[in-house]
Parts: structure tokens; C-alpha cells; sequence
């Protein structure tokens, strides 16, 4: 008779060792056991047993030490178990019949191994469906005949010969509970992770991405189908579900785990935004007035080979915008010049930055996990999101200030001053495209707050910055100075003066309980209430905890700033419509995302379950709202059913486009943008014109129409050519070349006029206070 020897490798197995050796106890003539240093009774279990015992260390892959007993073992036979495993009666039977007989033959040649099934016991079953039975595996096999491998977790030991099989099973009990099942779950993950490490080593960008799309899709999903529904598991009842389902997420889990939690998030965080501001795209993109008409005055630069120093008029004034906007649309077109949607693709691309800017932000300022919550604020956003679809500056004073803060961050941390020049050149930037980012100039004198410059760098610090600053708003600064800076005159006309003309209703109640709670609300839910609620609580916990001295001196910098833009615009007594407060977008995510961050830390039972419903309503309110934007129905498709009118009655015909008295602005500028990009736009060319429907009574004589589908398009070959002078503002010419020539230029020195003097108005209030 043929001796055989049981090996294990064993961890903390004490409350299954024992079990699992009285199974084989009778049919073993030696036990080894190599222990990775249990902290429990297992050695002393084993060694009640009569077991050999090594101690060694714990490893990882546990199959290492599984070698090392196979190594000690003496016996003519080897039977591999683990702790939780037992040899069913049937099973030491059937081994003995092998001990004591002859060895069989496969074709002659002698069987030097056997698989044998395995019954795997799963919340109170055997999974007999499901492909989890018979679940072959190699234990039995004659001592210097078997190796493992010693690479995966789940290998099999390598036979030099033939191999059998036994018919009865090995029974496995490797689950106490499902808690115990997904630590052991976890702990597997950990181990594919690494393994999914090894592989990615030698793969390039594209077989990264492919695998990683594997691992994240298809394989959880083949899995699934596969051990439910083709193999059957769902006989083995609510468990065959489970297990099919909990087990196909080994696939996504261990991937997120190699490539990190924080960074897989992140990821789709950023899908997630791209999807809510690219889907439905070539449908939905506008083409409003103002619009068209800075993407005409681009393409019309571009054709003039000229780079414009201004940017557009400001509705609160006389007074220009700096030239950048305009740059932008210019580089667009540049890079997408078949494309007349170029600048909008841009505007979104932008708007997915501005996301992963916030989520930097939010990681710089506190944590990963602060981060997360920022990114899922900002990518859900319906402000961002509605901004994203027109092409208007205001989108790019949100990224301007994100990156404003991120600088000014980055410069307290690193002490670099590359950062106060790139802190200056964002504000800087900001205010070329809106004057609202005024009011980030107070990031200038912020400087003298950081507590890790010495007070020579601070200056150094504001040197930078001006520096920076200046270079962005140099061309409109050497602009300004050749119109004798009448609008700089006119821009302190407007904030000394002007914004007392203006009556807005105002008061702190209304303010603190109506206006800032809505605006906050379409930054954050979309939804008021939500908004007034996250104001005031994020207000209590914000000075609770820097009362408590819990915050960094960072975060209570930017606390204060925002405190103090709070206050500026409660006494700001023009406009604040949602474009005109874009700039304080990131505090209202950095201070949103904080009263969360810090609940889903609190100590209490069931702070983070508020938490996820908390965002889960921010998140449902937000997509209801950004449904109806992504189903917007752009009019572009009106224009080019137009102009294929048009085309169609007057082929070979070029055409000069009129508004009368500019009442058509928000469709003449989209008109005239798609007739110019398709080249049937010509100032000399045929004359038509915008007009009212017959009853409005538009123009004095009744004219030909050339067009009735969508709106009124009017023949203007018989009227009076004095109606087309400029000073009578009848009918006023749309084409490319004239929108440019009426909003950029301005080149010719005082073109520009202001009354304001500033020496007279400080005058008057010396005068005034005395």
C-alpha cells in the first residue's frame, strides 16, 4: 500500500483546521502544515493533530507556502488541501482504492495525477449550477510529480504525466457568511490588481485603453451571462444570483483597484460630463444673436488676416470687453475651418476642463476624496452645462477663476512664483472677458496672507502677478490708450455713477433668502430651496470649524474672499442675472462640497448614507433641469432650410442681408453667419431683408417676399436708397464684412467718447462731504 501525505498552508485557520483534518485524518500517514505566522490556535491545533509544522511568513499569494509544503512532504502521495476544504466519505474512499491498488494507465502510460470535483458551499448551498460544479481541480498527485506554478491565486499544480480523474467531490466551505465572502472577495481583488499590473507593463496607450474597456465591460458582462444564464445558475436560486453577480464585479473592482480609486472616479466623473455637454451635440448647439455675431466677426478677422484688440460691447455700457473671446473663436476656426460649429465644440471641450480644473482644486485644497464631491458638483452642474451650449465669454470667466484659485494655491504650497505670474495672467484673463471679474483683483492683496512667503517674496509675489496681469490686458490697454482711454472713463462712469441710474430691488432679506440662495441653486440642484439650504449651512459650517481652528489657512483665506464677495454684491445695485455672478461659481462648489465633505466624516451612524441621498437629489433635480437643455431644438435648422429656399429660387446668386431697424437681431446675426460660411454672402449682392409679418406693419410698402417659410424674407430691390444709409437705421446691412467693420473698428484714435472725468467727480464728493 502507497503512503500519502496531506498538505496545507494555513493562516488564522483555527475555527476550520480542525474539521478539515478530521476528514483525512484516517487515510493521511503524514500531515504537513506550513503556518504564515497565525495569531490564533491554529499551530497549536495542528500540532494536536500530529502535523508537521513550519512557520513561515504570510504571503500574498498563498501558493508559496503551499510549495513549501509540498517540498516536506515524504509519502509516495500528495493531497493538496486548504483549511476550509473537507474529503467527503465518498472521496477518502475512493483515494484509498488508488493507495492500495495497482497504479492505472492511461494509453499505457501511468497516471501521475488526478482531478477531482469540487462542491463549493455558498450561504447555505451547494452551487451545483452556474459552472461552480464540478469545478475540477488538481489535489492528488504522486510527491515529485506536482508543482504549483506559484503565480495566481486560482492556478493549478503543474503534472509531469498523465492525468485522471476521481468521481467523487471535494467538498469546500470557504464562507462563514457573505461579509466573510466579500473580505475573501476583496482579498482576491487585491491580487488580480497586482496581476493586472504585471500585464499592463509592456502595453501601449491604445491596448491599455482596450483592456481596460475589457476589464470594465465586457468581461463582468460575459462572466455573468455565462455562469448565469448558460450554465444555470439561476437554479440554484437567489445564491446562483448573487454569486454571478458579486463575482463578475471581480473583474471591474480589481481594475479600479490598479488603477486607483481616486483616478478611476475621476474618470467617470469626467465621462459623466462630457456625455451631459456633448450629448445630442450637432442638434442642439445655438446660434443666438450675440453669438453669431462674434463668430462672424472671427471669420471675418481670419479673412482680413487682422487680429482685433477689442472684444464686444457691454450691455451696462459705453465700454468694451477685452479682445481674448475673439482670439478663441479665431483659434477654433483655425483648427476646425470645414466646421461652423468649430467655436461651440470648443466651448464644450472647455467646459470638461473646467471640470477637471475644479476637481485639481478641490484634491490641492484638501483631499481626494474633497475632490470627488467637487467633480461630481461641477460635472452636474446646470450652470456649466447651459453655458457650455452658447458661445458667450462668460463661460471662460468660471475656468479663469477656478484657475485663478488653483494658482494662488499652488503658490502657498510650492512657493513658486510661477504661479503668482500664472495667478495674475487668470485674473488677468478673466477680466478681458468680463468685467465682472473685477472683483477677483481682490486675489492681489490675498497675497499678503500666505503664510508661507516671507514678506519678500510677497512683494516678489505681487510683482509677478501685476506682471501677468498686465500681459493679458495689454492689447486692450494700448487700445484704450489711442482712443484718449475713454473706456476705462466709461468703465468707472458705469461702477462710480451709473449703477445708481439703475433701480434694483434690494435688501438683505431679499438678498440672503431669495437672490444668492437662486443663483446658488443653479450652480448647485437647480432646485431654490437646495440652494438657501446649502448656503446656510455651508456659512455655519465654514465659520463653526474655522472657529474650531479645523480648517487650513488656505480654505479660510478663500472663505473670507468669498465672505466678502458675498457682502460686494449685496450692495451692487445693478444686474446680477446668473452670467453676471459665473465668477463665483467655484466658491459656491468648493463651500457645497464642503458641508458634505465634512457630514460624510462625522463619527455618526448614517452620515454617509445622508450624504449619497443628499448628492443623489442634487443630481436628480440637476438632470431633470439639463434634460430640457440637451433636447434644446437649435434654430440652425431653420436657417439652412432658408437658405436652401433661397438657393432654390435664385441659383448662382449671391446676397446681401438687411434687418430692418435691427428688430431680426437674434435671427439676422444666425442667418448671415450660415450664408457667409457657405459663400452666398456678398455686400453688392442681391438685396433681402428681415421683416415683420404683413399685420405688424414693418416697412412702409408693402415688398415682394422671397421667403415665408420660418420667417418673412423680403425682396428690397425697389426701396429707396437713402432707407440703406446708416444714419437712418432702416435697414441696417447684416453681412460679415459690415458687422465687423460697425463692432471692431476702432483702430482710428477717438473713435470712443466718454464724458466721465474723474477729476471733476472726486471733486464733487470732497465738495459733498463737507
Amino acid at each position: 500500500m502507497k503512503t500519502l501525505s496531506v498538505v496545507l498552508a494555513t493562516f488564522n485557520e483555527e475555527k476550520n483546521l480542525a474539521s478539515c483534518i478530521e476528514s483525512f485524518k484516517d487515510i493521511a500517514d503524514e500531515i504537513i502544515i506550513v503556518d504564515g505566522a497565525s495569531t490564533d490556535k491554529t499551530v497549536e491545533i495542528a500540532k494536536k493533530y500530529g502535523a508537521k509544522v513550519k512557520i513561515t511568513t504570510n504571503k500574498e499569494n498563498f501558493h508559496i507556502n503551499k510549495q513549501m509544503a509540498i517540498d516536506i512532504a515524504t509519502s509516495d502521495w500528495v493531497l493538496q488541501m486548504d483549511a476550509d476544504e473537507q474529503v467527503s466519505p465518498e472521496l477518502a474512499q475512493e483515494i484509498k482504492s488508488i493507495l492500495n491498488h495497482q497504479p492505472s494507465t492511461i494509453n499505457h502510460q501511468q497516471i501521475n495525477g488526478y482531478w477531482m470535483p469540487r462542491k463549493n458551499w455558498f450561504l447555505g448551498r451547494f452551487l451545483m449550477k452556474g459552472g461552480q460544479y464540478p469545478d475540477y481541480t488538481i489535489r492528488l498527485y504522486r510527491n515529485g510529480k506536482g508543482k504549483l506554478p506559484q503565480k495566481d491565486v486560482h492556478e493549478q499544480a503543474v503534472i509531469d504525466g498523465k492525468v485522471g480523474y476521481l468521481k467523487s467531490a471535494l467538498l469546500h466551505y470557504p464562507y462563514k457568511n457573505f461579509s466573510h465572502y466579500l473580505k475573501k472577495w476583496n482579498f482576491y481583488n487585491n491580487f488580480y490588481s497586482h496581476q493586472i499590473k504585471e500585464e499592463q507593463k509592456t502595453k501601449n496607450f491604445l491596448q491599455k485603453t482596450f483592456y481596460g474597456f475589457m476589464y470594465l465591460l465586457v468581461r463582468p458582462a460575459h462572466w455573468f451571462f455565462t455562469t448565469y444564464f448558460r450554465h444555470k445558475g439561476f437554479m440554484d436560486g437567489w445564491q446562483g444570483f448573487l454569486f454571478s453577480f458579486v463575482s463578475a464585479l471581480r473583474f471591474p473592482v480589481s481594475y479600479i483597484k490598479y488603477v486607483g480609486t481616486y483616478k478611476f472616479l475621476a474618470a467617470v466623473i469626467i465621462i459623466i460630463a462630457s456625455i451631459l455637454r456633448l450629448w445630442n451635440f450637432p442638434l442642439r448647439w445655438g446660434l443666438g444673436g450675440d453669438d453669431s455675431r462674434d463668430a462672424i466677426i472671427a471669420l471675418e478677422s481670419i479673412k482680413r488676416l487682422e487680429l482685433p484688440l477689442t472684444g464686444s460691447f457691454s450691455s451696462a455700457g459705453p465700454f468694451v470687453f477685452g479682445p481674448i473671446f475673439y482670439w478663441f473663436i479665431m483659434l477654433s476656426y483655425l483648427a476646425l475651418p470645414f466646421f461652423i460649429g468649430a467655436p461651440w465644440v470648443m466651448m464644450e471641450i472647455t467646459s470638461i476642463i473646467t471640470v477637471v480644473l475644479l476637481m485639481y482644486l478641490g484634491k490641492i485644497l484638501i483631499d481626494e476624496k474633497f475632490s470627488i464631491i467637487m467633480g461630481i458638483l461641477a460635472a452636474f452642474s446646470p450652470q456649466l452645462v447651459v453655458r457650455s451650449l452658447s458661445l458667450g465669454q462668460h463661460t471662460f470667466v468660471a475656468t479663469f477663476s477656478a484657475l485663478s484659485i488653483i494658482c494662488f494655491l499652488l503658490l502657498w504650497k510650492k512657493k513658486n512664483h510661477i504661479y503668482s505670474f500664472l495667478m495674475g495672467l487668470s485674473v488677468g484673463v478673466a477680466l478681458s472677458m468680463h468685467y465682472q471679474s473685477i472683483n477677483l483683483l481682490v486675489f492681489f492683496l490675498a497675497l499678503f496672507f500666505i503664510t508661507s512667503l516671507s514678506v519678500k517674496d510677497k512683494v516678489k509675489a505681487l510683482f509677478f502677478s501685476l506682471t501677468g496681469f498686465f500681459i493679458a490686458s495689454l492689447p486692450i490697454i494700448y487700445w484704450d490708450s489711442q482712443q484718449g482711454f475713454a473706456n476705462t472713463l466709461n468703465i468707472l462712469d458705469y461702477f462710480l455713477i451709473g449703477v445708481g441710474r439703475i433701480y434694483v430691488p434690494n435688501s438683505w432679506k431679499l438678498y440672503l433668502f431669495q437672490d444668492f440662495p437662486a443663483y446658488w441653486s443653479f450652480v448647485v440642484g437647480r432646485l431654490p430651496v437646495l440652494g438657501l439650504v446649502l448656503f446656510f449651512t455651508s456659512s455655519v459650517f465654514f465659520l463653526f470649524y474655522a472657529f474650531k481652528k479645523k480648517v487650513s489657512a488656505q480654505l479660510l483665506v478663500l472663505g473670507f474672499i468669498f465672505l466678502l464677495f458675498v457682502f460686494i454684491n449685496r450692495f451692487y445695485r445693478a444686474e446680477r442675472s446668473e452670467g453676471y455672478l459665473i465668477y463665483l461659481l467655484p466658491f459656491i462648489l468648493i463651500f457645497s462640497s464642503f458641508v458634505l465633505y465634512k457630514i460624510w466624516n462625522l463619527n455618526i451612524r448614517l452620515s454617509k448614507a445622508f450624504v449619497v441621498l443628499s448628492m443623489a437629489l442634487i443630481i436628480l433635480f440637476s438632470v431633470t433641469y439639463i434634460l430640457i437643455v440637451i433636447n434644446y431644438p437649435s434654430p440652425r435648422f431653420g436657417y439652412e432650410k432658408v437658405i436652401n429656399n433661397l438657393t432654390k429660387k435664385f441659383p448662382n446668386t449671391k446676397f446681401s442681408l438687411y434687418d430692418y431697424t435691427y428688430k431680426f437681431y437674434g435671427q439676422s446675426m444666425g442667418l448671415s453667419l450660415i450664408m457667409s460660411f457657405r459663400g452666398i454672402s456678398d455686400v453688392n449682392g442681391k438685396k433681402i431683408g428681415f421683416s415683420c409679418i404683413e399685420e405688424d406693419g414693418c416697412s412702409k410698402e408693402r415688398l415682394p417676399a422671397v421667403n415665408k417659410e420660418v420667417f418673412l424674407l423680403v425682396d428690397l430691390g425697389s426701396v429707396k436708397s437713402q432707407d440703406f444709409e446708416k444714419d437712418k437705421k432702416i435697414w441696417i446691412n447684416v453681412n460679415q464684412p459690415t458687422v465687423y467693420d460697425d463692432l471692431v473698428g476702432w483702430l482710428n484714435k477717438y473713435q470712443l467718447k466718454s464724458t466721465f472725468s474723474l477729476q471733476k467727480y472726486l471733486i464733487e464728493k470732497i465738495n459733498l462731504n463737507k
